[in-house]
């Protein structure tokens, strides 16, 4: 025993201190606590004095109050440790908590502190306190530390709960005390588990609380954000941070975001890259989203699971889950030149289209046959006939398309310029999304411009067909052209030409030789050109040098001189 005088010497204090444990429990209680059900005797002997200074020296107490000393009497109190009580007085965190932390301990407070050995220590399939949750199936969990600190027991959980979950926790009275109070030593220091009742839920709790949650604080682009940029990124933003393996970085299949689209025909659209940082989530689209594509994006909620495969069990809360949808900026025509109704300065004019955005690789046809599905190109003089192209070519951020025809146009001709437009819906694993005859497409454009007035002209002069590839090559004409004769004279759509030596003698006539020069309008078989083969009426080549020609209306009045220089 240990004895403590306190109040001036007027209150003692006796505390226990076991020198061996119980013969019969065998329990060896702390210091200051006796063992449940134990007997003892407290004898105060008549024998002490008190201190008191009087003049027959110190006195003998009167432990009896009858003012008398009886020498030979001592006072005997006899008591039994009935028992000892471990109510349960509060738990940490308790019912109404819907915002614990992840990683908050559980913690029971007692009415007193409970024996030593009479906690169950187990980390694992622990019997003080069962704890499950919603994301944890039905397996128990466990613990990674118990500690007691006078009346306060704490049991650290081996796992991070995760976000959303709901923990549900049972402390079982049995196994700390039976109903009259007295403790079970699980770990057999104590009083034996065969004296209770262990199946008794007298005393027992039952009670859960809410992990917080990180529901979803915006999104973006926003739900039914329009003209969204087609390059665009999906970022998610929560309300707190992201711990490590919530996030599924899978970029096929992923099953934290699924992304569909108008384009994708329902397909779910994968990602080139997955993010996390701090609070934000960014999911980037393996395919460029479609200009006017509607685009729907379903957040599934945040893996359920602390390892580094994404797993959803189950969702808590409704506001986990997050759907929304945008629309992708159309793609516009800028501008176009030459301009709509304005006058070209050259007969070999060069078409450019210039685009809001980047025309996407696939969706223009780059073909320089005049079966191109983009862009159809014919004049006045070529009225129903499609023109071929020299080349097609794209700027290098391709929002420019360069087109050159394969064709001199005449003078003041109109060109007329019809592009067919972009395909309504593409098909992001295709590639080719060039537009047909019967396609639904968005942003057709037509206009018109005419070629200047460059007046009647022979090309090539001097013709050097020895000399020069393109006179004579393998694209040359081998001839001398005669372009724009509708520009010699107003109402006249019919001539022939004579060519001379430098002393006039006539070597070739076009009309001796049968050869009519019609034009007319919109006849593509009646152009205002012709081209001579530089041969004389015997079929003949002509040698170099100097020649003279004429050109005639149909009343053989001359309309045109002019010379030609031969090179070979």
């Amino acid at each position: 025993m240990t004895y403590t005088w306190s109040a001036g010497k007027n209150v003692l204090t006796i505390s226990p201190a076991y020198s061996q444990a119980s013969p019969y429990f065998h329990v060896m209680p702390q210091a200051g606590m006796f063992i449940p059900t134990d007997s003892i005797r407290l004898i105060v002997s008549s024998a002490i004095t008190d201190t008191a200074k009087t003049p027959n020296g110190p006195n003998n107490l009167d432990i009896r109050c009858i003012s008398a000393r009886a020498l030979l009497s001592d006072t005997i109190f006899s008591y039994r440790i009935d028992s000892i009580t471990f109510d349960l007085v509060s738990v940490s965190p308790d019912s109404a908590d819907v915002n614990a932390a992840p990683d908050a301990p559980i913690t029971l407070i007692f009415s007193s502190p409970p024996l030593s050995g009479t906690i169950d220590t187990s980390k694992n399939n622990n019997r003080c306190l069962v704890v499950y949750s919603s994301y944890h199936d039905s397996s128990q969990i466990s613990f990674s530390r118990i500690t007691q600190n006078n009346n306060s027991v704490t049991f650290v959980p081996s796992k991070r709960f995760f976000y959303g979950d709901t923990v549900f926790c049972r402390y079982r009275s049995a196994t700390i005390r039976d109903s009259l109070g007295y403790p079970v030593a699980i770990n057999n220091n104590g009083i034996p588990v065969s004296l209770f009742d262990t199946s008794s839920s007298e005393g027992d709790k039952l009670w859960y609380f809410v992990i917080r949650d990180i529901p979803v604080k915006s999104v973006s682009p926003a739900a039914n954000e329009t003209n969204v940029p087609a390059d665009k990124a999906i970022t998610i933003i929560f309300f707190d941070t992201l711990p490590a393996g919530v996030l599924d970085t899978s970029g096929i299949g992923n099953r934290n975001i699924v992304v569909t689209s108008r384009c994708s025909n329902g397909a779910q659209i994968g990602f080139s890259s997955v993010a996390a940082s701090g609070a934000m989530a960014v999911f980037t689209p393996s395919v460029k989203l479609y200009y006017g594509d509607s685009v729907n994006c379903s957040y599934r909620g945040l893996s359920t699971s602390d390892t580094s495969r994404y797993f959803v069990e189950k969702t808590v809360f409704a506001k986990d889950k997050t759907a929304w949808s945008f629309t992708i900026k159309n793609i516009n025509m800028v501008s176009v030149q030459p301009e709509s109704s304005m006058v070209s300065s050259s007969i070999h004019p060069e078409i450019v289209m210039h685009f809001s955005d980047p025309v996407y690789t696939g969706t223009f046809d780059a073909d320089t046959s005049n079966s191109n599905r983009s862009f159809r190109l014919t004049s006045t003089f070529c009225k129903d006939t499609l023109l071929p192209f020299k080349s097609i070519k794209f700027s290098s951020d391709n929002r420019r398309i360069y087109i050159i025809p394969d064709a001199s146009f005449f003078s003041n001709d109109s060109v007329y310029c019809t592009f067919a437009g972009f395909l309504k819906n593409i098909t992001y694993n295709g590639n080719n999304n060039l537009p047909l005859a019967t396609s639904e497409v968005k942003g057709s454009h037509g206009w018109y411009f005419f070629i200047q007035n460059a007046g009647f002209y022979t090309y090539p002069n001097p013709y050097k067909p020895g000399v020069d590839l393109r006179h004579c090559g393998s694209n040359g004409p081998c001839g001398i052209w005669f372009k724009n004769l509708h520009t010699l004279k107003a109402g006249v759509n019919e001539v022939s030409v004579k060519i001379f030596s430098i002393t006039s003698h006539p070597l070739y006539s076009t009309r001796d030789a049968g050869v009519r020069i019609m034009f007319e309008t919109g006849n593509t078989n009646s152009k205002p050109e012709w081209k001579w083969d530089t041969r004389n009426r015997h079929g003949e080549l002509v040698a170099s040098g100097l020649y003279l020609y004429a050109i005639y209306d149909v009343k053989d009045n001359v309309i045109k001189k002019g010379k030609l220089i031969i090179v070979r």
